[in-house]
């Protein structure tokens, strides 16, 4: 307003402000006057009285242009102050960035501004340190405004998921849902993890990651089929050798004799053959060979009663005739010692004559 008014001053010049104004002043009435004039009286009248009207108005004009510059000026100053170290002037934001965000507020509120704090995911700048101003360091911000500080949260990061013994589809859920991604699914054989579930995870559950990392998954097909060998008939420290070999557990139960399968050899086994796991039981049972019997002493005995008493113990009897034709009808020796032990079932021969 005070450049204009100077400029419209300047525009007009001195000469047209202090021109008078073409006004008549009005003629004072004469005081002796003692009635109206005619038409065609001669009296002269006199131009005393008040001043004229336009005189007044531009005496009294710079004293109005004087107040009127005045209040410019002051509206002016005060302005010009409002604007710079008044409430309405500007100051030069300060450098935070790479500041802790308690000194970069600090250091805001210092500068007469204000302070909004936002946070973002930075993989180079620390946690709580200030990543951007805005506006910018250096820039002009006026006073009492605010300032928007971006503040690090530091590396993104996310806990892969325990999801072992859970089913594939679950496992992909959690994996998804914590920010990862599923990568390769593959599926083994397991000795402890139940068939159709997670048996392993890489990378392993509860570490951290960054967003988006792959998870393997490896699903369990159960325990693996493992065939059973026939052991039967086979030593028992090669059979059980075989069988331990392979996975099983090895037992064992009670000892037998048998007739047909020699001392220490492997009578039986339980399951037989067919297929099982790691870990699956098979019992050996181990032959203690025939059943031994003490021979008696048959010698000096007829042949008819050494027969019966052998064949009572068990024992197979074969009658032979050294001199072709029998005489006294006696058993004159025999095979097998007496006292000495001959397996069950075996056969003995005695000499008759």
């Amino acid at each position: 307003m005070l450049h204009e008014l100077h400029l419209t001053r300047d525009r007009l010049g001195s000469a047209a402000l202090d021109q008078a104004p073409r006004t008549q002043p009005l003629d004072r009435p004469d005081d002796h006057a003692t009635g109206p004039l005619d038409a065609d009286s001669t009296q002269h009248i006199g131009r005393g009285g008040p001043p004229p009207i336009g005189r007044t108005r531009r005496r009294r004009w710079p004293w109005v242009a004087g107040i009127l510059l005045v209040v410019l000026l002051i509206a002016g100053g005060l302005g010009a102050w409002a604007f710079t170290a008044g409430p309405l002037g500007t100051v030069s934001v300060p450098t935070v960035a790479g500041k802790k965000q308690g000194r970069a507020v600090d250091a805001i509120q210092h500068a007469g501004l204000h302070v909004r704090v936002t946070q973002v995911f930075s993989e180079k700048v620390a946690r709580g340190v200030v990543v951007s101003a805005t506006p910018g360091a250096g820039d002009d911000a006026r006073k009492n405004s605010t300032v928007t500080l971006t503040v690090s949260k530091g590396a993104e990061r996310y806990t892969v998921p325990s999801v072992v013994g859970q089913t594939e589809a679950a496992a992909r859920t959690a994996i998804t849902s914590a920010h990862l991604k599923v990568g390769k699914v593959t599926h083994a054989y397991d000795e402890t993890t139940a068939s159709g579930k997670v048996a392993q995870v890489a990378p392993d559950g509860g570490s951290t990651q960054k967003p988006g990392t792959k998870v393997d998954l490896v699903i369990s097909k159960g325990k693996q089929p493992i065939d059973i060998a026939d052991v039967t008939g086979r030593p028992k420290a090669d059979a059980e050798q075989t069988l331990t070999d392979a996975g099983f557990t090895v037992t064992f139960g009670a000892a037998q004799h048998s007739d047909t399968v020699a001392s220490g050899d492997v009578i039986s086994q339980n399951p037989p053959n067919g297929v099982g796991h790691r870990g699956d039981k098979i019992q050996l049972v181990v032959s203690e060979g025939p059943v031994m019997v003490s021979v008696p002493e048959v010698v000096g005995m007829s042949a008819g009663a050494a027969k019966t008493k052998l064949e009572d113990l068990g024992f197979q009897v074969k009658t032979n005739y050294p001199l072709l034709v029998p005489v006294l009808f006696q058993v004159q020796g025999q095979s097998v010692k007496a006292d000495t032990q001959a397996p069950k079932g075996s056969t003995i021969t005695i000499d008759v004559v």
